[in-house]
């Protein structure tokens, strides 16, 4: 299953549930976040099952999904 998101600049990003589950697992072990760099997306733990997508630009901080799986 594909899951796309819109940033703030209109970039359409689409990511797998497969990689969403992976960086959920290292969050789990590392209790931290993950930058993706190339979009400029961080992805935060805020439970064992739900991750929430920020938007990360340097003029704003926008939360584009929360992810439950």
């Amino acid at each position: 299953m594909m899951i796309e998101l819109t940033n703030s600049e209109g970039l359409l990003m689409s990511y797998t549930t497969d990689f969403i589950e992976t960086i959920l697992l290292q969050l789990i072990s590392s209790n931290s976040y993950y930058i993706n760099g190339d979009n400029e997306i961080i992805f935060i733990m805020i439970s064992r099952n739900k991750i929430l997508i920020l938007d990360y630009t340097y003029h704003i901080n926008k939360t584009i999904f929360i992810i439950i799986l």
